[in-house]
């Protein structure tokens, strides 16, 4: 084979190894990103809306004192004093929505929880509680009643004893409770709904013994949904073409290294294993005159050619002609053993 076979064998497979190596590196991609994309699709369909709304109102009712003229204050105004209050007068309301006709019931209960900070609360039983029939799109409950916060310092003064904490400050947790279920024709409201009002009873604060009243008219906004699944077949045949085609190609890429490291020749460092050899090596212009008059032997390797020379004590010819591949001779009388570099 020469020189010029040799170095084109070696740029085709080069050739080849480029165009499997981007195809396969394409082809690894395509596999990751058929695979990044769900097999299957979660779709939401909101089949109805509907909206819990909570209002409360405070008032405070007052013993005679000097200070107000007024029967009642507001809290959220005016400073509730502990010693002058009498109760605090609530009126609640909750309404319900939905978008879709419905039946169903809507049952509510109001308790009372002391709390004190120092970590201990004790509840104080059920002030509150009712039930709504509902039918339609809306319906609204409402009702009142009155807290005394004076009436629990016994029980206070009681727990301090017993635990042996004291606080300048408790809590009258209003804890409202809504249940509502609602059966439509697209599905069923079954939940909760549990606003909170708090009361602060305070005492020697630098405004004196007072009473705030924390809460916030409550909002929540909510839907009725059907999950459908849309299943993407298209994925899965492309799922199953990148198998096909990473395979094939990767098939492909490990044939081509191959075949690259095939048509690289056998004696790299062919120059410097020569110069190593030094005087055992002659340079000559040409071929030997009388080759054809010899007898050739071809042997297959450069280690082969170097025992022959060390064997008959013989100097190895070196003949470089141009882009062809370098030729090694060792002449014994009638007979030449040649070996082409490769």
């Amino acid at each position: 084979m020469t020189s010029s076979t040799i170095d084109s064998l070696k740029e085709r497979a080069g050739i080849l190894l480029v165009v499997f190596t981007i195809a396969t590196l394409l082809s690894a991609t395509y596999l990751y990103w058929v695979h990044s994309i769900p097999v299957e699709e979660k779709e939401e369909i909101v089949l109805a809306n509907y909206t819990h709304n909570f209002d409360y109102n405070c008032l405070v009712s007052l013993r005679n004192n000097s200070l107000y003229d007024a029967r009642f204050i507001d809290p959220n105004k005016d400073t509730a004093y502990l010693r002058i209050t009498e109760s605090l007068d609530f009126n609640v309301s909750y309404t319900f929505k939905i978008t879709v006709g419905g039946t169903g019931n809507i049952n509510y209960v109001v308790n009372l929880i002391l709390k004190s900070p120092l970590g201990w609360q004790r509840e104080l039983g059920t002030i509150a509680d009712g039930n709504i029939k509902f039918k339609g799109v809306m319906a609204t409950l409402s009702d009142n009643f009155k807290i005394h916060p004076n009436a629990y310092w016994d029980l206070i003064n009681t727990i301090e004893y017993e635990t042996g904490t004291k606080s300048n400050r408790y809590s009258i947790i209003v804890d409202i409770r809504i249940h509502v279920y609602v059966v439509t024709g697209v599905g069923t409201v079954n939940e909760n709904f549990t606003p909170v009002i708090v009361i602060n009873l305070e005492r020697g604060t630098n405004r004196g013994d007072i009473i705030t009243v924390d809460g916030e008219n409550t909002f929540r906004k909510s839907e009725i949904i059907k999950i459908n699944t849309i299943r993407r077949d298209y994925i899965v045949n492309q799922r199953y073409y990148s198998y096909i085609l990473t395979s094939t190609l990767g098939g492909g890429f490990i044939f081509s290294v191959y075949l690259f490291i095939k048509s690289r020749p056998k004696d790299k460092n062919i120059d410097k294993i020569l110069q190593a050899l030094g005087d055992v090596i002659v340079d000559i212009k040409e071929e030997p005159s009388d080759l054809k008059e010899r007898t050739l032997i071809k042997v297959e390797t450069l280690d082969d050619i170097i025992k022959v020379s060390d064997s008959l004590l013989k100097p190895v010819l070196l003949l470089k002609n141009g882009k062809e591949a370098p030729k090694l001779y060792v002449i014994d009388e009638d007979i030449v053993y040649e070996y082409t570099v490769k």
